[in-house]
């Protein structure tokens, strides 16, 4: 499959087989957006929020290395797991930064072998996060990040679960549908593209998960 672990982390090294296919999707998904430099890319599952995860980690690593000012945001607010990709803490993430809690500049956080590529963690665990992602201070956050990045990339609860990944597909240009392994119906994967599509976001492509995230 795509997902090479290394000491627990899920991020493919740049020279395995995993980190080109993942080099090769994110620049011919890119390539399809209208914005391709300044874009805003959604990356959701159907069901399973462990597979996006992963996925959402490598295409983020995978843009960075190939040059690209990236952001990875951990837009689960529910059930915080993206810093546990890269083993980073999460004390201070999106929820504290929408509510006020704390600044952007205190929690964006960086990797020294992935020099383009800064993270946002998702923080403190939030019940009913629609407020959040629905408020002015995340329409400021999105407007910042647009102006200072040239791909900022959401990783999103599941589609079909709660409604988290479409508030956030309709500011995203392009988003990114991962499919798990003995979990998605064929049903569930086109309700989930139309609900996608509904609110103006291009689903660039799927991409299936290896079996063993899903």
């Amino acid at each position: 499959g795509l997902f090479d672990r290394d000491g627990g982390s899920a991020i493919a090294q740049l020279n395995s087989e995993a980190g080109e296919a993942y080099r090769r999707v994110q620049g011919s998904m890119l390539f399809n957006l209208d914005r391709a430099d300044k874009s805003m890319l959604l990356v959701a599952g159907t069901n399973n929020p462990h597979s996006s995860t992963t996925v959402a980690a490598n295409l983020a690593a995978a843009a960075a290395r190939s040059g690209r000012r990236t952001l990875l945001v951990g837009a689960d607010l529910r059930r915080p797991s993206l810093h546990e990709r890269f083993g980073l803490e999460n004390r201070v993430g999106l929820s504290d930064v929408l509510s006020g809690k704390a600044p952007i500049s205190q929690a964006i956080q960086t990797l020294p072998d992935i020099p383009n590529l800064q993270i946002l963690t998702a923080g403190s665990p939030v019940a009913e996060p629609a407020r959040l992602l629905q408020g002015e201070a995340f329409g400021r956050l999105v407007s910042s990040a647009r102006s200072e990045f040239d791909l900022v990339i959401f990783e999103a609860p599941p589609v079909l679960q709660v409604a988290d990944a479409v508030d956030l597909a309709r500011l995203c240009e392009g988003a990114v549908l991962v499919i798990e392994p003995n979990r998605a119906t064929r049903a569930g994967v086109a309700d989930s593209v139309e609900q996608l599509r509904l609110v103006g976001a291009n689903v660039l492509g799927t991409i299936v998960a290896s079996a063993s995230d899903s």
